[in-house]
């Protein structure tokens, strides 16, 4: 890919307004995670109760994702919108759940903006999106959602540090403004999918053998990504860090996610997508397992080589 594709999908404004929104739904699934060691002293939890409300909020976003997909391809992608304010009205009412099946309810009903917005804002991306930029721009639009989840911790710690857990009512604000942006910059959107589809030939069903496959090299890539990303503030408070070493750690690690999607949609465009996708997974296997098998700071904390070293950052 050459640079001028790079820049020209850059300044596609309808795009990067997609990504804006792909940016801010997204930052709520990072917030979460930095929630649990809060949610575990309210609500008297463990680990595998607290991976609940993940299971909850993802799940429904999830699995409602096909039928989010279904409307918009019967009714286009105007909805887009509305499904980022829906995610930010109820995300900002988690914090106040007086009880925890209250909470559960409510996350789950959040994670339905969620699986609204992911395959009709990726409808409209596409639809932005020039022929010979699609796996540079899709990227693009990818590493919004990525970057999203990388600033949630961030966010989090900052609003939970000076607010504790009902700092989450101040998550109306992005999930409202951005909505608003979305719907005004996006409004013909919707229209332009109804007739431009009806008017293409629909081409050939995709094999039930190969979309079986993608989608379980999906779980298989997503079961320990998100898994760290749900647990490593839970775990880490467990090590005896704060939130000012968790909640920065949780960034790092989603942010070399968010910098793998950019250098792979360029190596797709060079090398195709199939050997990126394959050797991608390979190189991840063995980055996981050093991360586990070695926690904290240098991995040195938790061995109790350099306690000295550590310790101004345990409690934090």
């Amino acid at each position: 890919m050459g640079q001028s594709t790079f820049m020209s999908a850059v300044r596609n404004g309808p795009l990067m307004v997609l990504a804006s929104g792909h940016f801010t739904v997204d930052m709520y699934s990072g917030v979460l995670p930095v929630m649990y060691p809060l949610l575990t002293g309210r609500f008297d939890l463990d680990l595998k109760t607290v991976g609940l409300v993940s299971l909850a909020y993802s799940g429904s976003a999830s699995i409602s994702q096909p039928f989010f997909g279904w409307i918009a391809d019967k009714y286009g992608t105007r909805f887009t919108g509305i499904a980022l304010a829906w995610t930010g009205i109820l995300f900002a009412c988690i914090g106040f759940s007086p009880t925890f099946p209250i909470l559960l309810l409510v996350a789950a009903f959040a994670g339905l903006g969620s699986g609204a917005f992911h395959p009709m804002g990726a409808v409209s991306a596409n639809t932005v999106i020039p022929e010979g930029q699609k796996n540079t721009a899709m990227s693009i639009y990818g590493t919004g959602g990525t970057f999203g989840i990388a600033t949630g911790p961030l966010v989090g710690a900052a609003l939970f540090s000076f607010f504790g857990v009902r700092g989450t009512g101040l998550m109306l604000l992005p999930g409202i403004s951005i909505a608003i942006w979305v719907l005004w910059s996006m409004r013909s959107v919707g229209y332009q999918d109804r007739t431009t589809h009806a008017s293409r030939e629909i081409p050939g069903a995709v094999p039930i053998g190969l979309l079986a496959i993608i989608v379980a090299v999906m779980m298989l890539r997503s079961f320990p990504v998100f898994g760290l990303q749900n647990f490593v503030p839970v775990w880490y408070q467990e090590l005896g860090y704060g939130a000012r070493f968790y909640g920065p750690l949780a960034t790092v690690i989603v942010l070399g996610s968010a910098f793998g999607a950019v250098v792979a949609g360029n190596l797709a465009d060079a090398f195709g997508r199939r050997a990126v996708i394959l050797w991608t997974q390979v190189l991840t296997i063995p980055a996981i397992w050093a991360f586990a098998e070695f926690p904290g700071r240098w991995s040195g904390c938790w061995r109790r080589r350099r306690p000295r070293f550590c310790s101004s950052w345990r409690s934090n």
